[in-house]
């Protein structure tokens, strides 16, 4: 069943980049190192001053990448770079750090949800996100159409309140989809 393979709000989020900028859900998908967390395990559960190195140098690698593909998709279309850093840090913390740095000029401040399960940002989750795609009866060519548009005309503080509104009523849908075919 979807619903227990991926984030909902993720997904979403994750295909508005797949249909409105083909270009940037590419880069994500083959530079996945940069967006999602490093896998967790044993060898890292006794780790502590080498954390902190391993961490700063992981940050200014992601930072460089970043700096490198948005410095282009500027040059390219700003209206572009602006819609893909606003959905790419609704789903990704290392890319909402990033912009914040960008932005302000402040420190990254994140705040880790451990009670947020099957996000893309885990590297246990990242690929399934690849797998999948919004199932084509979610909704009808006509809304999905527009809810592509208002999302792609949205400003950038509109975003968030897009796919939060549209949030709802696709995770009932995708809930009752999946949950139907269980048999």
């Amino acid at each position: 069943m979807l619903k227990s393979e991926v984030n909902v709000f993720d997904l979403l989020v994750i295909e508005c980049v797949r249909i409105l900028l083909p270009g940037t859900y590419e880069f994500v998908y083959q530079n996945g190192r940069y967006f999602h967390d490093p896998p967790g395990g044993i060898e890292r559960w006794n780790r502590t001053q080498g954390f902190e190195i391993e961490d700063g140098a992981r940050k200014k690698a992601i930072s460089a990448a970043l700096d490198d593909y948005f410095d282009k998709l500027g040059r390219e279309d700003r209206e572009n770079r602006e819609l893909a850093l606003a959905l790419l840090s609704r789903i990704f913390p290392s890319v909402k750090d990033y912009n914040r740095e960008k932005s302000k000029g402040l420190g990254p401040l994140s705040i880790s949800d451990s009670s947020e399960e099957r996000r893309i940002s885990d590297a246990n989750f990242f690929s399934r996100y690849f797998e999948y795609a919004v199932p084509a009866t979610m909704f009808g060519e006509k809304e999905m159409d527009d809810f592509i548009a208002s999302v792609h005309n949205a400003d950038k503080g509109a975003i968030a309140t897009v796919l939060d509104a549209t949030l709802p009523d696709a995770d009932q849908m995708i809930f009752a989809e999946y949950t139907s075919y269980d048999g």
